[in-house]
């Protein structure tokens, strides 16, 4: 029994929103600002970006794990991060044989993502010599999350467990409790995400991020989605985060599998044959016998939208889609490696201002500030406009 502020009277309920302490204002990346503070570092050479996992097992010299999503996971994304320091995470909607196949073809340390029913699919790729999986569900504080957290730590030795999705201190503590080596934060903040709208819930990543590093802070966490700029990256780590999920920052670029869509002149290899129209073919092979007007194009889609679902689920029961699917524009390799050095350089330059010359020395440093509408639209450049 409490005082209810709405209707001054001794509520009943188990929670009720209209007490100051259950209605919370939860805050994300837009909200706030870190605070510069002095420093000594003389060059941004001099900051160390890469991060180790609490638990020992993961080390990485760019803190970045790419989207386990089908228009963004692949082999060449796992070795195209790999050479910057980062890791992959393979999606599951694939069959088993591809995947281990896939795994193996990947640098060793890629993770493979598991759903509550890929029992043979987690038995298959520990086979073949897979130690790192990502448990991947979008609401991850339930109890076949930790069901099968349990059942990998019980019988498969010397595994890192990746679980998630959660957003609050209770979701955390459940997966470490269970066995999680490292906590995926993140209800409904990514680009291509419909969760919120579609269902009402979710929490403002940057509280999120800073409830559940809070609670489990043995534990590395990973901030998965609403990272749109390297400073929102900066911010995540500075809340606590050790590691970021990047998705939609990686979207469209030469790594990324699947088709590129393109507006088609004419192809060459075809008696000059014109053809006036939108048309799919493969990155790689004949992409020189055709001419451009120019843009080109490539899908990111949430898995939890209503393509993903068309696609891998044929015959099951119709759900609410929870994502969305879009194209983006296609980035060569020159202009994909220019992303991953924005990334690198908007790090070390965010790590210099809170003169920190690590992620651990700036999440020990970091001051905030929260700003008002006007300081938002005080952050925006003339391209932002």
């Amino acid at each position: 029994m409490f005082e209810c502020i709405f209707c001054d009277k001794p509520c009943k309920r188990s929670w009720c929103p209209y007490t100051k302490e259950n209605m919370k204002e939860a805050i994300t990346f837009a909200d706030v600002l870190l605070v510069p503070q002095y420093s000594d570092i003389q060059s941004r050479a001099d900051v160390d970006i890469s991060v180790t996992s609490k638990c020992g097992k993961i080390k990485l010299g760019l803190p970045i794990f790419s989207a386990n999503m089908d228009t963004i996971a692949s082999v060449t994304m796992a070795k195209w991060l790999h050479g910057h320091g980062a890791v992959a995470s393979l999606h599951r909607f694939t069959d088993i044989s591809t995947n281990c196949t896939e795994w193996l073809a990947s640098p060793p340390e890629t993770f493979c993502s598991l759903g509550f029913n890929d029992n043979i699919r987690l038995e298959h790729l520990y086979d073949a010599g897979c130690r790192n999986f990502m448990i991947d569900t979008a609401h991850g504080h339930c109890k076949q999350m930790g069901e099968l957290i349990q059942f990998i730590k019980k019988f498969y030795m010397n595994t890192v467990v990746v679980a998630g999705n959660v957003a609050t201190a209770d979701g955390a503590r459940f997966l470490v409790d269970n066995g999680a080596d490292i906590v995926k934060i993140g209800i409904g903040p990514g680009a291509a995400c419909s969760t919120r709208s579609q269902t009402g819930h979710g929490y403002p990543q940057l509280d999120a991020i800073f409830e559940c590093t809070k609670a489990v802070p043995n534990n590395s966490c990973i901030a998965d989605g609403g990272l749109k700029k390297p400073g929102d990256m900066v911010k995540a780590l500075a809340a606590g985060a050790d590691y970021l999920m990047v998705g939609s920052m990686l979207a469209g670029t030469f790594a990324t599998p699947g088709d590129l869509i393109a507006d088609v002149l004419h192809r060459s290899d075809i008696s000059g044959e014109s053809l006036d129209n939108k048309m799919n073919f493969a990155p790689v092979g004949d992409t020189r016998s055709y001419v451009f007007s120019g843009k080109m194009e490539k899908t990111y889609r949430g898995m939890a939208s209503a393509e993903v679902y068309e696609r891998y689920n044929k015959g099951g029961v119709q759900k609410s889609a929870e994502g969305v699917s879009v194209t983006v524009p296609y980035k060569n390799e020159d202009q994909s490696n220019a992303i991953i050095q924005d990334i690198v350089g908007g790090l070390r330059s965010g790590l210099t201002y809170s003169g920190a010359r690590n992620v651990r020395q700036l999440q020990e440093k970091a001051k905030w500030v929260k700003i008002t509408g006007a300081g938002r639209e005080e952050n925006k450049t003339l391209a932002d406009k």
